[in-house]
């Protein structure tokens, strides 16, 4: 009647939790798998876009400034 059949399987990088271990590796692996992949609110990806663009600023601004090579 109304089977549609098995309901396709998520591929291993459409997965929650790749998108938040790139975005803490690799910042911008993450930003785009979480663009591409997650139905989350746009309100939610952008909060999180610009926070991860902020720390990487002020990470690169701060190696910079702070850290002295002995």
């Amino acid at each position: 009647m109304g089977d549609t059949g098995p309901t396709p399987q998520k591929r291993w990088y459409e997965h929650v939790i790749v998108a938040f271990l790139a975005g803490y590796v690799f910042a911008p692996l993450g930003i785009y798998l979480m663009w591409r992949y997650q139905s989350w609110p746009l309100w939610v990806k952008g909060g999180l876009t610009a926070f991860g663009l902020v720390a990487m600023v002020v990470g690169t601004y701060v190696s910079t400034r702070y850290v002295h090579v002995l």
